[in-house]
């Protein structure tokens, strides 16, 4: 199970100083979006691409800086550093421990710009990270146990600064076994699982 540095927001959060425009953007505006070939991409507001091109080059500057200062690895990025994703009008978004406003010269040298905006929240990306961590050893080492065989998967959500496991059997008992046997996190949000079909 992996957990992903940086990604496209897909739900409502709440507002954003960007506006999107009435221009739509033809497929050959597009060349620069990760995945532009999926259909859904090609009708995209010319506001929304400029954005996220910037977003994407400030996630690839931040990943950069933590590589060069040593903090390249998920369990030694900065104790400040929540995570980050790109909103709904394809900004980038920073989640800071603590103030923001105290790491907002660091994170604009690091991402070579200005144009973030940062969220504050409580737990760390590290600390996130070690939560999936313990999940990801109980599950390896408990194959065959039922509450570890009742995990189907397990994901760190950036944009909520939480860890989301997805359970076979998705009942209070279940949930019970699984904060008694793996870890009791209040970061943690339990949902149905459900297996990946393949065609």
């Amino acid at each position: 199970m992996v957990a992903a540095s940086c990604h496209t927001k897909t739900k409502e959060t709440g507002s954003s100083s960007a506006q999107y425009n009435d221009t739509v953007v033809t497929p050959a505006d597009t060349t620069y979006l990760i995945g532009m070939d999926i259909p859904e991409y090609k009708d995209l507001p010319r506001q929304f691409v400029a954005n996220h091109d910037r977003s994407m080059t400030y996630h690839m500057n931040l990943m950069e800086s933590f590589e060069a200062s040593g903090y390249g690895t998920y369990s030694t990025r900065p104790d400040y550093y929540g995570g980050s994703y790109i909103d709904d009008n394809g900004n980038f978004v920073i989640l800071i421990k603590g103030n923001p406003s105290d790491y907002r010269a660091e994170i604009e040298e690091r991402i070579k710009g200005k144009d973030v905006i940062f969220k504050q929240t409580d737990i760390s990306f590290v600390e996130l990270n070690e939560i999936m961590d313990t999940i990801n050893k109980y599950i390896s080492d408990k194959r065959n146990n039922k509450v570890a065989q009742n995990i189907l998967s397990a994901a760190l959500d950036e944009l909520n600064s939480q860890i989301r496991v997805g359970l076979k059997d998705l009942n209070p008992h279940s949930i019970e076994e699984f904060k008694e046997n793996v870890i009791n996190s209040p970061y943690i949000e339990f949902e149905q699982g459900g297996y990946i079909q393949l065609e």
